[in-house]
Order: structure tokens, then sequence, then C-alpha cells
């Protein structure tokens, strides 16, 4: 069970270690066409780049929409410190 997202159940995909422009085009690839809620794990990011925030502001946009959940499960320091130094909060990531 990943820490916080006990209550939201569907695909677990997991973030890379870098998470950058490519990796976030390999993303958008893979959920353009998933319905139904989303938990990404970002235990293993140690950069995340500005394109990947925000694919990952537009993906919760996009559930939200839909009614669907998108989580960020178990976020390691450097993806925290990342988002923050961009100006995002980990709520704004989460529906």
């Amino acid at each position: 069970m990943i820490d916080g997202c006990e209550s939201v159940s569907g695909a677990r995909i997991p973030l890379p270690k870098r998470f950058d422009m490519i990796a976030a085009e390999t993303l958008r690839a893979d959920v353009t066409g998933r319905t139904g809620d989303i938990i990404l794990t970002a235990d293993a990011v140690s950069v995340l780049t500005t394109p990947a925030l925000q694919l990952l502001m537009a993906l919760r946009d996009r559930q939200a929409a839909r009614g669907d959940a998108l989580y960020i499960g178990t976020p390691s320091d450097a993806f925290l410190a990342c988002i923050r130094t961009l100006g995002v909060s980990l709520d704004r990531l989460h529906t």
C-alpha cells in the first residue's frame, strides 16, 4: 500500500529517477488512453523539470474534470524540493 493513498484505487505508474521532458512525453503517451484513477509513485524521483511538472498539473486537471483521482504516492524528498522550487504544492497535484 502506498502511504497516504489507501482510499485511491487505480493504475499505479512509477515515475522515473530523472523526470524531464522526454520522460514527461513517455508518461503523457501512457496515460492518454487511460480512464479511472491514477497513482504516480514518485519515490525514485531525484530530478523533476518544468515540462514534467506542467504535465502533472495538466493531468491533475484532466483527472478532476473526468471525476477521476490523481495521487502522487510516496514522493521523494527531491521530488518535493523540485516542485517547491517551481512554486507548486503537492496538494495542487492531487484531485
